[in-house]
């Protein structure tokens, strides 16, 4: 995943560690026991849980994140690794995170064994937590731009785009400029699916849905308007 090697120099900036999303995250998540991080990145959100007395394993495809992570962070284990591996994985844990629409990564025609996967390594009554894009009203678009994102005090600014959108796939094209200089471009595929089908792909997979909000501050979810989704499972089988 080349995108996000090329991106991990400016990685912090853009995606830093947030306290409303660590609180949101502590309040679902269990006290004690193993928790797994699906996309960990450079780690953050691992390094307070494992702070706070928590075993914590994160996972990240992407090489250089895992560096990065392993040097900021002792306590937790990191591993570069595929989430579509969590099939072949032998641990158990007692709750899982995946967050930042990391898994939007996974094609529809995956999900299902995704998910059957995730289930698989949770323990019975664990407690799912999902982060993504709200898709509903984007599928209806052919492209969304999103608003410039500024940074380092305006001198910094990141652009961000949805393009080709279809019921299948989508490009997550990125630019991030300072001073009008381009220092990055790139683009990646992702996979769109409405809230609907993805929870009842959740149910399908043995987890029920405990809580839907629009963003890790609590804000009722609403399908049409929208631009975030956090789910908050329970493995029933």
């Amino acid at each position: 995943m080349s995108f996000y090697s090329d991106f991990a120099e400016h990685y912090e900036k853009i995606f830093p560690f947030r306290e409303p999303t660590y609180e949101f995250l502590r309040r679902h998540l269990p006290t004690a026991g193993h928790i797994l991080d699906i996309g960990c990145g450079t780690g953050h959100y691992c390094g307070r849980f494992a702070d706070a007395g928590l075993k914590v394993t994160g996972i990240d495809l992407d090489s250089n994140m895992i560096a990065r992570a392993e040097e900021q962070y002792a306590a937790p284990r990191f591993e570069t690794m595929d989430m579509l591996e969590l099939a072949t994985y032998r641990e158990r844990f007692d709750a899982a995170y995946c967050i930042g629409n990391v898994v939007a990564h996974v094609p529809a025609t995956a999900l299902s064994d995704f998910l059957t996967a995730v289930s698989n390594v949770l323990t019975p009554g664990a407690i799912w937590v999902v982060q993504m894009v709200n898709f509903d009203p984007l599928l209806t678009q052919p492209s969304y731009t999103f608003k410039p994102l500024s940074l380092d005090g305006g001198k910094t600014t990141f652009l961000r785009e949805y393009r080709n959108i279809t019921a299948e796939r989508l490009w997550f094209c990125t630019r991030l400029e300072s001073d009008g200089t381009p220092l990055f471009a790139g683009k990646v595929e992702l996979h769109p699916i409405l809230s609907d089908a993805f929870i009842q792909a959740h149910s399908t997979a043995g987890f029920a849905l405990t809580g839907h909000w629009s963003d890790f501050g609590g804000t009722p979810f609403v399908s049409e308007t929208n631009s975030g989704s956090v789910f908050v499972f329970r493995r029933t089988m």
